[in-house]
């Protein structure tokens, strides 16, 4: 399809030529930070000496010239910034347009190093940042997301730790699956929440059969810190928060090691609820054989911090070999091997995956509403890890929060590199509008409106006839002839939803959107209640889901009246 504007030429022709070099992370060591008093982001994500060096020295240049910004699909819609991966060179853009562009520099340093190559200057600045990928508030925290500015997009979604802390996701499965039935929610292992359930955890070890391990964690930490693998009663301690969950003892092993997977999953928006999964990932292996006869760590744990102290760690940066693959690797050992098929397993890990945030999203979707200024300012990368038993049936062991996107020290990464290019590309950055200093606020922008990030982009408010409206399909909701009407009188509201919806998936590079689709009305059930903007976007799946041009072809029409812009 032709893109009905052209914002690149606008920003070649303002600039000429200029060069860009590639930052380089000298410091080796970083920590782990909480947030600050005053509101400033610290890094909180775990960093290892395989962040250090960003990029490749001896990277090329491709040919030709990437576009320095993304075009909508649609008339008076502002552009997004192109990003690009190492060994890629776009267009640059007007110095007018750089000035607004500010990365917070603490956190990923591939993340940060793709924000800089694409156009963004870095900083430590609290308050000049516009993007960010960085570790998240504490749950004692969730109030400071009201100090995110409209124009600023942050990497979490206030009460992600509905489902990033062991122990609520427990809470919330454990509902689910006494609500929803067994059958619909049998992918995670039974859990404990322990002091407080000591009880009942006792009644299933005696009933448990002669051998069952159990496993012992922290609710909200990483990296393997504090986990323990235990049989008996007398080793969980009393006196601190902990899980305590059944462990799978019949795991699928590859040449008698057991692994676990990495699954990169993006939220881009909570309200309509989009969710993509980057086809491929990460397989960590531990560097033990297996065995239920020892509590070794490194046979029973895969994560890297514990891994790579044994000296028989290995890591091929292709990740084709050693203790740590690509899921594509995985697929393709599973089917040489075994002659075992990924796609049923691959759609059974996309199930869990939408039902693991439907269980968290009453919780996400209300801190939404109630901490954000802004609907653009909240997306989420999450990091399933996903355990396979013998059956081939996959099993979720926790949800991370910002999981740490490695690199490959002087070496392309075959899976994050392209991955943490097209996650930032689908969470659609603009260009931040309003004035960034002293000389911009006495002689106004000096950046065309049309091309900022302006406030009909991330205001919340509604309009009376569209609250109306959207109270009134969601108190019908299961009146399909009802809800079959939705689209017939478009509100602003409901074509920015739809514009953003359309020209997101455009964007989604390597990932695949997995809701909504066609057939993601089968969720619904799942939801604690209705949400209008699902309903609509569900409805439009529908009706022009053999003819995706006359859709288009519809909002197009609205959006060169500017109808998506009125009041």
């Amino acid at each position: 399809m032709t893109l009905t504007n052209n914002w690149t030429t606008w920003a070649v022709l303002l600039l000429g030529a200029s060069t860009y070099s590639t930052v380089r992370c000298t410091d080796n060591e970083h920590c782990s930070k909480p947030t600050s008093a005053n509101g400033d982001l610290e890094d909180c994500l775990h960093t290892s000496k395989e962040d250090i060096t960003w990029t490749s020295s001896t990277d090329k240049v491709s040919e030709p010239l990437l576009p320095a910004l993304t075009p909508s699909l649609f008339s008076n819609v502002p552009p997004y910034i192109n990003f690009i991966m190492p060994g890629q060179q776009k267009e640059p853009l007007p110095e007018n347009i750089r000035r607004r562009l500010f990365w917070y520099e603490p956190g990923s340093p591939i993340i940060s190093a793709t924000a800089n190559r694409s156009g963004y200057a870095l900083t430590k600045d609290g308050g000049l940042w516009s993007g960010c990928y960085t570790g998240c508030y504490q749950p004692h925290q969730t109030h400071m997301y009201a100090s995110i500015q409209p124009s600023q997009k942050y990497n979490h979604l206030p009460n992600n730790w509905a489902i990033g802390c062991k122990d609520r996701l427990a809470h919330r499965m454990r509902k689910m699956k006494l609500k929803h039935g067994k059958k619909n929610f049998n992918f995670h292992p039974s859990t404990y929440i322990i002091p407080d359930e000591m009880d009942a955890l006792r009644v299933e070890l005696d009933l448990a059969t002669k051998g069952q391990l159990w496993i012992l964690k922290p609710p909200c930490f990483h990296g393997g810190r504090g986990i323990e693998v235990i049989q008996r009663y007398e080793q969980i301690p009393r006196d601190q928060r902990n899980v305590i969950q059944r462990y799978i003892t019949n795991p699928y092993l590859i040449d008698g090691y057991k692994f676990d997977l990495r699954i990169y999953v993006h939220i881009a928006s909570i309200d309509p609820l989009r969710v993509y999964i980057y086809p491929d990932g990460i397989v960590k292996f531990a560097t033990k054989k297996f065995t239920t006869g020892d509590l070794d760590g490194m046979i029973h744990l895969t994560n890297n911090e514990i891994n790579t102290k044994n000296p028989e760690y290995t890591l091929d940066h292709s990740l084709k070999t050693g203790h740590k693959w690509s899921i594509s690797t995985l697929w393709e050992y599973l089917k040489k091997t075994d002659g075992i098929d990924h796609e049923p397993i691959w759609e059974k890990i996309k199930d869990i995956v939408i039902k693991t945030i439907i269980t968290g999203e009453p919780e996400m979707y209300d801190g939404v509403r109630k901490y954000l200024k802004s609907k653009y300012s909240g997306h989420e990368l999450l990091g399933f890890d996903i355990l396979l038993d013998e059956n081939m049936d996959p099993w979720i062991l926790e949800v991370n929060i910002a999981p740490g996107i490695l690199a490959h020290p002087g070496h392309f990464h075959p899976v994050n590199d392209p991955m943490a290019r097209d996650l930032l590309n689908i969470a659609g950055f603009r260009i931040p509008g309003g004035a960034v200093n002293e000389s911009d606020e006495e002689s106004g922008s000096d950046v065309p409106d049309h091309l900022l990030l302006g406030e009909r982009w991330w205001s919340n408010t509604l309009s009376t006839v569209e609250q109306a409206k959207q109270k009134y399909y969601c108190d019908n909701h299961k009146d399909e002839n009802i809800v079959s009407t939705i689209l017939d009188n478009l509100t602003p509201d409901d074509i920015r939803v739809l514009v953003d919806t359309i020209d997101e998936n455009s964007r989604r590079g390597g990932f695949d959107r997995i809701y909504p689709r066609l057939d993601t009305d089968k969720y619904f059930q799942f939801f604690e209640r209705p949400r209008y903007h699902n309903l609509l976007v569900h409805e439009w799946l529908k009706k022009f889901r053999k003819n995706e041009e006359e859709g288009i072809a519809l909002l197009e029409s609205h959006c060169k009246e500017s109808k998506h812009l009125s009041d």
